[in-house]
């Protein structure tokens, strides 16, 4: 009976100790299921953002759109930035935002006039009319060359809601 119980109490031993290694095993899994559940919600916002983002570089049509604007844009408007992006609730629209500066004898006519050439030259692509945003008159100053009525300068932007999917509908 005494080897037996020697056995019993060693099996006991070993199994305490397994006990014990499973024990923190469980906690550090635990504490790894922990972590990996807080982080999903931000590990799905990136992967749907990413998806988003290949979704809007990829969508067809802004590169017609973007020569419609080259196209209207004459000697009189420098055009200084472009943003073009979708509309991740509205698949197949986007938003063009175009800043510059007109320069002329009458700057706003200028910009309003290029915002209807562009509207004219975009035609089906618009979702709506295109909208004069931002306009402010700029002074360079008194010391600028060639200050005078017609070289009135003033910065604009102009937002042009437009169609992506239909290539044959931006001003061909």
């Amino acid at each position: 009976m005494g080897i037996w119980l020697w056995q019993a109490q060693a099996q006991d031993a070993a199994l305490r100790a397994q006990l014990c290694a499973l024990q923190a095993r469980s906690a550090s899994v635990s504490a790894q299921l922990q972590e990996a559940t807080e982080a999903r919600p931000r590990l799905l916002a990136l992967l749907s953002r990413q998806k988003r983002i290949t979704r809007e570089r990829t969508a067809p049509g802004w590169a017609p759109v973007l020569r419609s604007v080259i196209a209207v844009a004459g000697g009189d408007i420098q055009v200084e930035d472009i943003q073009a992006r979708g509309k991740p609730q509205e698949p197949g629209v986007g938003e063009l935002r175009i800043s510059g500066v007109v320069v002329g004898e009458s700057p706003r006519g200028t910009a309003d006039r290029f915002r209807a050439d562009l509207e004219a030259k975009l035609g089906k692509a618009l979702v709506a009319n295109a909208l004069l945003a931002d306009f402010a008159p700029r002074d360079d100053g008194p010391n600028a060359p060639g200050k005078g009525a017609a070289s009135r300068k003033a910065a604009f932007t102009i937002v042009v809601p437009v169609g992506l999917n239909d290539p044959a509908a931006h001003g061909h």
